[in-house]
């Protein structure tokens, strides 16, 4: 009965530290250069100078027309990948995959 509980705690400590293994690995793949909010900010600049270059708008129109864009669509609010949500995804894989 002893040997049976040690392979227990064995497996589930090799369970564990695989999958937090596999969340570094996930987490150095999947890593982005730059953060949503940064590509969000040279997307909305690059609109900015294209659409009052072709469109007469002031500033503040600008500014009140990507808001209502913004607000409509949610640019930018998507998390990064994280270690965390790698961990989750790992363990999700696990579970379910098998």
């Amino acid at each position: 009965m002893y040997s049976q509980g040690k392979t227990l705690v064995v497996r589930a400590i090799f369970l564990i530290v695989y999958g937090f293994v596999g969340a570094a690995v996930f987490t150095l793949l999947e890593k982005r250069e730059e953060s949503s909010k940064t590509t969000s900010n040279g997307m909305l600049e690059e609109l900015r100078k294209n659409f009052t270059k072709h469109q007469n708008i002031s500033e503040e129109e600008f500014k009140f027309f990507t808001m209502a864009v913004y607000n409509a669509v949610r640019v930018g609010l998507s998390a990064d990948w994280t270690y965390f949500r790698a961990v989750d995804f790992t363990y999700t894989a696990l579970t379910t995959i098998g």
